[in-house]
Parts: structure tokens; C-alpha cells; sequence
């Protein structure tokens, strides 16, 4: 008999642990917890805590695994069978609560989604509403189009809007994104939406004043179905398997677009290998955003200190992984610096030499973690006692989007994931 798997995590995720280990068809492997947390302890409180657990640990090795608790291999089991339908009064409060109750929404009221409502969210897709787009982590969720549409329903979605949800998803599924730790990570992040292309004037997506706030109903409704995606395909119930320490208003809903109309520059989409015709959408995994002011420079360079200067942050996943940071220009300062005759490729080699964060800036503990989690980029820069916040200039994002003034915003983000992005298909017979 060979050797049962033994999970080991902190006491505060074991319920994160029971949840992953009955998506994987073993809800009875055995879970050791030791007290969290971990991080932050030194090194004989560490000792003192191995010295407890150490025999449960054993014990848990040792014994065999309870009947029916055999550990499946990750992607072996099979997405569990849709609920049935459960049938309520016709009062839109008592569905809200129902819903509430159940755990399936962001706390907002929403649209019920009635048998009726769900097939006309996808009456013009091409496919059969049982086709898989694909499997959610971390409970492994099929994400069919049928499904995908009732999370529309809910967000108050039209069905026009399906082929950007439906690629929002095929872009999180993306390996790069590692949906698995976004869904997961206790940092504060959400999956951020960017439109680029025809599709932005085609559904009426907004670009200009407010973007990232309330008011136009396409931003927040696509937005909103993709956390009900993540939520009920996928698990990401906050205090179980979305275990973030804060999390932050993007969890509603974190959709844009940029603002091509006024931009100075290419687009962003055209920057990724698409073509200006193309609809795109590409996700970020992203920490809400921190506004820049600068209504006084009048040269780009002074714009682009102010936002170097933001942009050190040794707080930051960035700062401790590297990563993407993306910097969303207002479109009176990208005139500015694109008045001046710099480039994106300019602005990037700026701002990575500029937002430079001394190691002096860290705690002599976070100095070794950096060590270690950025290993390769302090062995191409093992001169300096400095850390980017990107892994090259390369990897700065840059975006123009919003309204008048002089506004421009750093968003930061988890680190270890990167922006993916992907086309957006609208059938030729869509109605939309």
C-alpha cells in the first residue's frame, strides 16, 4: 500500500483545504494544520511549531486513508452535474434572498435567471449551450456557455455582450493569467477588464470620464458576470477558496476601455499581435488603481517623474515579484508626452530606470525574499542594491483611457501572473 498524500496548511485555510480536497473527489485526505500565521515568525517559533505538529504529521502519513478518500489526480474527475431548478415565488426580494441566502451572489440584487431569460442570452451563439469554453478553477467548474449565460443573467447582462464574456473566460484560462492563484491569493487583486477595437463603440463600452466608476450599464454588467463566473463555476466563495486579506471594489465588477478616440498612441491591442479591426479584451490580474495628479508639469518628463515616483511602492507584489504594472494615462497627459516626441517604447525605459526602489527600502527580511523570488533578475543586475518594479521595460503596461484633466493612475498588480488576451468572435448571424 503506498503512502497516502497528507495536506499541511495553516489553521485559518482549512476550510480552504477541505473545499480543494473535495473538488478533487477526496473529501476525507487527511488535512494537518499547524497555527497561522507562518510568515512573520522567527525562526524558534518556527522550530516550536514543527516540534508540535510533527507527530500528527506522522500519524497522518502513517495511517491509511479512510474508504472512499483516494486522491484524484488533478483534471481526472469531472465537473459535478448542474443543480437542478428550484422553483420560488414570483417576488424578485424573495429570489434576491434565496440567492443571498445560498451564497451565489456579490450582495447586490440581481436578475433572476429564469429558464426563459437564460436561453435568450444565448439564442445567437453558434454553439450548443452545453459547450464547454472551459474549467474553472478551483472547484473545477465547467464553464458551458449555459452556465456562463446564467451568471449574465444574474449581472444584468444583454445578450449582444456573451462573445466578450465568453473570451474573458478563454483569456483567464490562459496559463499566464494562473487563474488558480488569483482566485486564491490573499492579495488584493481582481481580474481586470480591457476592451480594445470595434467592439468598444459596437456594445457602447465607456472610455472617457469616470471609466473605472459607476454610471454606464455594459462596463459594470460584463464586469459583474465574470465575478459571478469566477463565484459560482469556479468556487471563489469569500473565507473559503477566495481567501483575500481585504479585497477591493474591482471584486464587483473591474471593466474598461480604452480611450482610442483621443489616444496619441497605438492602441494598446495592436501592441499584442492584433490587428487595429480587431475586438480584443485582456485581463489583468490587478490591485485597485492609485490616481496621479499632476496638473503643474508642462514637459513629459515632468509628468512621467511624477508617475515614476508613484510608482515606488515596496509594499507592492511588483516591487516583490516584478511582474506588469500597468499605467493608465488621462488623454491630456498622453498629448503632453507625445507633443514632446516620446514614445511608448521611450515612456517604458523612463519609467523602468526611474521607479527604481533602493533595497535599503525593505525590511532585512523582505530584502532575502526578494533575493530569492526575483533570483534571475538580480543575477542580470547584480551590480546595483536596487529592484524594478517590472521584470524590464518590456513589461510596463501603458493605457490611455478616461476624461478630462490631469489624471493619470497607477495600478499594480499580483505579480505572479501576467496579462493575457484574446479576440473577440461574433457570429456572422448575431443579431447584435
Amino acid at each position: 500500500m503506498g503512502v497516502p498524500t497528507v495536506t499541511i496548511c495553516t489553521d485559518r485555510f482549512e476550510l480552504f483545504a477541505r473545499e480543494k480536497a473535495t473538488a478533487f473527489k477526496a473529501p476525507a485526505l487527511p488535512i494537518v494544520s499547524v497555527p497561522h500565521p507562518i510568515t512573520g515568525r522567527r525562526s524558534d517559533e518556527v522550530s516550536e511549531m514543527a516540534d508540535g505538529v510533527f507527530d500528527k504529521l506522522l500519524r497522518a502519513a502513517r495511517d491509511p486513508l479512510p474508504p472512499g478518500a483516494e486522491a484524484v489526480k488533478p483534471g481526472a474527475d469531472e465537473a459535478s452535474e448542474i443543480p437542478g431548478w428550484i422553483v420560488l415565488d414570483d417576488d424578485l426580494e424573495a429570489v434576491c434572498d434565496h440567492f443571498h441566502r445560498q451564497g451565489w451572489t456579490d450582495g447586490l440584487p440581481i436578475i433572476p435567471p429564469t429558464r426563459e431569460r437564460i436561453d435568450r442570452m444565448f439564442s445567437g451563439h453558434p454553439g450548443p449551450p452545453e459547450e464547454v469554453i472551459g474549467v474553472i478553477p478551483n472547484l473545477k467548474g465547467e464553464a458551458t456557455v449555459e452556465r456562463i449565460a446564467v451568471a449574465m443573467v444574474m449581472a444584468g447582462c444583454l445578450p449582444e455582450q456573451l462573445p466578450v464574456v465568453l473570451a474573458a473566460v478563454r483569456a483567464m484560462l490562459q496559463p499566464p493569467y494562473n487563474l488558480p492563484a488569483c482566485q486564491s491569493t490573499t492579495n488584493a487583486i481582481a481580474p481586470l477588464l480591457i476592451l480594445n477595437g470595434p467592439v468598444i463603440e459596437r456594445l457602447g463600452f465607456n472610455f472617457r470620464e469616470n471609466v473605472f466608476g459607476q454610471g454606464n450599464r455594459v462596463n459594470a454588467a460584463v464586469g459583474r458576470a465574470v465575478r459571478f463566473i469566477l463565484l459560482n463555476i469556479g468556487g471563489a466563495v469569500p473565507g473559503k477558496l477566495d481567501r483575500a486579506t481585504h479585497g477591493h471594489p474591482g471584486k464587483y465588477t473591474y471593466c474598461i476601455a480604452e480611450n482610442e478616440v483621443e489616444s496619441p498612441f497605438e492602441p494598446f491591442h495592436l501592441e499584442r499581435g492584433f490587428a487595429r479591426s480587431d475586438s480584443v479584451v485582456t485581463v489583468v490580474g490587478a490591485d485597485p488603481p492609485m490616481n496621479i495628479n499632476d496638473a503643474s508639469s508642462t514637459s513629459a518628463e515632468g509628468v512621467l517623474h511624477s508617475i515614476a515616483s508613484s510608482m515606488i511602492a515596496p509594499g507592492s507584489n511588483n516591487a516583490l515579484r516584478g511582474g506588469e504594472p500597468l499605467v493608465v494615462f488621462a488623454p491630456e497627459h498622453a498629448d503632453l508626452i507625445a507633443r514632446d516626441g516620446w514614445t511608448k517604447k521611450d515612456v517604458r525605459a523612463y519609467l523602468y530606470e526611474h521607479s527604481r526602489i533602493p533595497m535599503s527600502q525593505f525590511s532585512p527580511e523582505n530584502r532575502e525574499r526578494i533575493r530569492l523570488l526575483r533570483k534571475s533578475w538580480f543575477e542580470r543586475n547584480s551590480e546595483t542594491e536596487q529592484v524594478a518594479m517590472a521584470d524590464g521595460p518590456e513589461s510596463i503596461m501603458l493605457l490611455v483611457t478616461g476624461g478630462a484633466g490631469k489624471h493619470s493612475m497607477l495600478i499594480t498588480n499580483f505579480g505572479n501572473t501576467r496579462h493575457a488576451s484574446e479576440r473577440i468572435l461574433f457570429p456572422v448571424d448575431c443579431a447584435c
